[in-house]
């Protein structure tokens, strides 16, 4: 019993089990709809190409796989820095999309069409990012948390070396803003902040005062990528808006 409770409290075991669980239900269909209970790990040659469900877990699986490699090596090498690969991922591509496609649904009749040089978007893209990546691991190698809950503790305690780098953090975030609106060309509808950090009233006003004249702050706390992806796929499931087809 005592062997049985220390396998289960070691890391790899719930994973390595919901794995077998998996192939066991899939052998189990299998067999249940008269094919082979092996079914499931062969590898078929189709036009040249392999086909088969472990070649299809291996193509969807792929990026993640990336992703996740990029995120451990990131994590090991920067003393436990969580940069929130997914959602820098998709704040990237976001905005790169904004600059190559315009404002809105879309600002440009096909694919061969950009409101900016590809190259401008590319550029944005890798700014964002590096921003993101600043954030966190500046605050991690400078006060060893990127936590602004614990941050903001230790400056009412008194801490003046917390009040100095995240001072400098939102210099940084508003030199960056001021960079994307010259980006734009000036041409900025709004400032948009959110995710966790939006919360911080003091980080907020912070910006508004020194990028408020660049555009209207709007602050949307909390991370919402879901919740647009839902809502924007249910305008366009409802007719409200015409998705671009591009050929």
């Amino acid at each position: 019993m005592s062997n049985l409770k220390k396998l289960t409290q070691k890391r790899l075991f719930l994973p390595v089990f919901c794995m077998i669980l998996v192939l066991c239900i899939n052998m189990i269909y299998d067999l249940s709809i008269g094919h082979h209970f092996y079914n499931f790990f062969e590898i078929t040659m189709t036009n040249g190409m392999l086909n088969g469900r472990l070649i299809n877990i291996l193509n969807r699986g792929s990026e993640v796989a990336i992703l996740s490699i990029g995120m451990t090596l990131v994590v090991s090498a920067s003393a436990g820095t969580d940069i929130s690969v997914g959602s820098v991922m998709s704040l990237c591509a976001s905005f790169c999309c904004m600059l190559v496609a315009g404002f809105g649904v879309s600002s440009v009749n096909s694919a061969e069409e950009f409101a900016m040089p590809l190259v401008v978007g590319l550029i944005g893209a890798l700014l964002m990012g590096c921003l993101c990546g600043a954030f966190n691991g500046g605050l991690v190698a400078y006060l060893g948390t990127n936590s602004v809950i614990q941050l903001m503790e230790r400056i009412e305690k008194g801490d003046q070396r917390a009040k100095k780098v995240l001072e400098s953090m939102c210099y940084n975030i508003s030199k960056q803003i001021g960079a994307m609106a010259g980006a734009l060309s000036g041409k900025v509808q709004a400032i948009l902040l959110t995710g966790g950090i939006a919360y911080n009233e003091p980080i907020v006003e912070y910006i508004r005062e020194h990028c408020g004249f660049i555009a209207p702050v709007e602050v949307y706390p909390g991370e919402n990528e879901l919740e647009a992806l839902v809502m924007n796929a249910l305008v366009v499931l409802r007719g409200v808006i015409t998705p671009k087809v591009y050929q």
